[in-house]
């Protein structure tokens, strides 16, 4: 199983800070991801975006977690396409951190298992 450490503050959003609804679940280096949002950035008209960000975490082995900013591709309202940096571990699971100039949002996962089919029966717990 790989490692995957990621430093957590365990403290809730500022009010403002940009949260992300949709996103591509899979992507790796230098994969394109697209993602919805909310409150992306504080300005608007020609100054939309300059506050934007989105940083990303990976880690398959000890020692080798990073933090990396993804390149924006397009940012168009509640709308952005982001490049994750090929300095990210290869087929390593990803936090990604949307910002803007409150703070940063909650993060999102991408490269994880995503269960589809629990059944036929019903789950209980610890099943």
């Amino acid at each position: 199983m790989d490692v995957f450490e990621p430093l957590l503050s365990g403290s809730a959003p500022v009010s403002g800070a940009p949260a992300m609804a949709e996103w591509t679940r899979t992507g790796t280096a230098d994969d394109t991801l697209a993602t919805t949002g909310y409150q992306l950035s504080d300005f608007t008209g020609y100054d939309f975006g300059k506050d934007t960000r989105f940083t990303v975490f990976g880690q398959t082995v000890a020692g080798n977690g990073t933090y990396l900013d993804a390149d924006i591709q397009r940012l168009d309202g509640d709308l952005a396409a982001i490049t994750l940096d090929d300095g990210l571990p290869e087929w390593s699971a990803s936090m990604v951190w949307p910002g803007n100039n409150d703070g940063y949002g909650r993060a999102v996962m991408v490269n994880t298992a995503d269960a589809w089919w629990v059944g036929p029966d019903h789950a209980t717990g610890g099943d």
